[in-house]
């Protein structure tokens, strides 16, 4: 997805919550996403090691992210 249609798509998309693993970029997209009303939670990768299920691949580390995100005393 380029960034001006993920820019778009969190422009047009009513707030929610958005859950990113915390990397260097997720900070500048934390903003981005923040700056549109959306609630943002960075989750360190230490974090989301425990949830991945299966084969590391993007879908896995996407549903790692969200089950790490969604736990009451997970640190942001």
């Amino acid at each position: 997805m380029s960034r001006t249609r993920l820019t778009t798509l969190l422009a047009g998309h009513p707030a929610c919550v958005v859950a990113m693993d915390a990397c260097a970029p997720s900070h500048h997209w934390g903003r981005v996403a923040q700056e549109h009303g959306h609630e943002v939670r960075l989750v360190p990768a230490a974090c989301v090691k425990p949830f991945v299920k299966r084969q590391k691949n993007d879908r896995a580390d996407a549903e790692a992210i969200a089950e790490a995100a969604m736990r009451p005393t997970m640190r942001f």
